[in-house]
């Protein structure tokens, strides 16, 4: 059998398919398989994976977090001011709830595209932060 061949008979099966939610899963699984591990092609993904996907790829600036280890590590040296204490506890709470916002995203597209979350990360080639 010729790759021609293969090639007609797979455009031959989908010809039958009539179902819209079959055929945009048959697609994106063959995006997957023809791009390897970088995932979905951004235009098959509906508007709740876009918007999960942005939420999951959204982090702290990498301002916000140099001056979330800069402050941190004047609190583990003891040389915090009460002003800067009081930064950096709102430093604190903008990335935990980034966090915390991630890991929901996550699910959710783990959820609906029926993988893992160490999956949804191979996908997106999501690097796994530093820890604080």
């Amino acid at each position: 059998m010729t790759i021609q061949t293969i090639k007609s008979d797979i455009i031959d099966a989908i010809q039958g398919i009539d179902n819209e939610e079959i055929l945009n899963g048959l697609r994106k699984h063959v995006y997957q398989i023809a791009n390897g591990s970088k995932g979905y092609a951004p235009a098959n993904y509906s508007e709740e994976e876009r918007a999960l996907i942005e939420q999951i790829k959204a982090s702290p600036s990498p301002e916000i977090t140099q001056r979330f280890n800069e402050l941190n590590r004047k609190q583990r040296e003891r040389v915090l001011t009460k002003t800067e204490q009081k930064e950096l506890e709102e430093l604190i709470y903008k990335m935990e709830t980034a966090d915390a916002k991630f890991l929901e995203a996550m699910i959710k597209l783990s959820k609906i595209w029926g993988i893992t979350t160490k999956e949804v990360r191979t996908k997106l080639d999501i690097q796994i932060p530093e820890p604080y």
